[in-house]
């Protein structure tokens, strides 16, 4: 590893990545493997970072783990083979205007402001995409072999890579973090993600990798199970306001999901949390929990 200021050895061929402000949103943690052939995993962590990498390191492979801008921003200063799982390839061919469409906001007062966002983030409009991998895909590096897993619910093409040799997983948006599980995409589902984490809790990994909670080596199995259960106490408490009848945008409005948060950050979050509610409630209803009558949803 040439710039060992950088990164963390986890192994003698994998390194971690810190991103920017401890990997949090907008930045994302990576992952770089130096074997026999050299590849990065998300170019999220920060410009200068990546740009740093893409300077000293010649990348072979750079695999994104799925087409979010915090997990892509930096691919265009690499000059390496971008993959991604083929879900998601089409993103790549136009990044503004598919996200803007994943998230919700084309055509909608929210279109202008998240499109000028992803623009000013995302310098590069498209990229050619060199693999467009599926579930079981192995990356032969030379003595590290990364597997990917495919993990839908965050989004669509949501994949881990996981290097069964030494029981590293990346986890990607299966992040551990306190926030819990983010399923704000008009391609996200619960249910999948619930899928998606019991699946990882199955591999038995012995160091998780997360993009933006960093490293975890201990109670691995009691973080996961405490991750998925944030997706419950969302349910208990949206079932908690409703009672006995409120609108989608009360709902939405009381921002269950993302909590206290400053009146800037609702603004740019309200697509996300709406999406998140829409979610719940699809969910709840299909299980017999609420009812829609007219526009107000109601505990059954």
């Amino acid at each position: 590893m040439n710039d060992t200021k950088i990164a963390k050895e986890i192994t003698q061929n994998l390194f971690f990545i810190e991103g920017i402000n401890k990997g949090r949103y907008p930045y994302s943690n990576s992952i770089i493997i130096k074997d026999e052939t050299t590849a990065l995993v998300d170019s999220g962590a920060g410009e200068e970072i990546m740009y740093r990498l893409a300077k000293n390191d010649n990348i072979d492979f750079l695999i994104n783990s799925h087409a979010h801008e915090d997990h892509i921003a930096c691919n265009n200063l690499f000059s390496a083979n971008i993959c991604i799982h083929e879900l998601e390839m089409h993103v790549l061919d136009s990044v503004t205007d598919k996200l803007v469409e994943i998230y919700g906001c084309k055509n909608t007062v929210f279109d202008r402001e998240m499109t000028f966002f992803i623009e000013n983030f995302v310098k590069y409009e498209k990229i050619k995409v060199f693999i467009g991998f599926k579930d079981g895909f192995v990356f032969d590096l030379g003595d590290t072999k990364l597997r990917v897993i495919h993990t839908p619910g965050h989004s669509k093409g949501h994949s881990c890579l996981f290097d069964e040799k030494d029981k590293i997983l990346f986890s990607a948006d299966i992040d551990l973090s306190s926030f819990g599980p983010w399923y704000g995409a008009t391609d996200s589902d619960i249910d999948k993600f619930i899928e998606s984490i019991d699946r990882v809790k199955r591999l038995k990994p012995e160091i998780i990798i997360s993009s933006h909670k960093g490293i975890v080596e201990e109670d691995i199995d009691v973080r996961l199970d405490e991750y998925k259960e944030k997706i419950y106490e969302r349910e208990e408490k949206i079932l908690g306001f409703i009672g006995g009848g409120k609108t989608m945008n009360e709902i939405v409005d009381e921002f269950i999901i993302y909590g206290n948060i400053s009146d800037d950050l609702k603004q740019l979050y309200r697509p996300f949390e709406k999406n998140m509610i829409e979610k719940h409630l699809d969910r709840l209803i299909r299980n017999n929990k609420v009812a829609k009558e007219d526009n107000y949803f109601k505990v059954v």
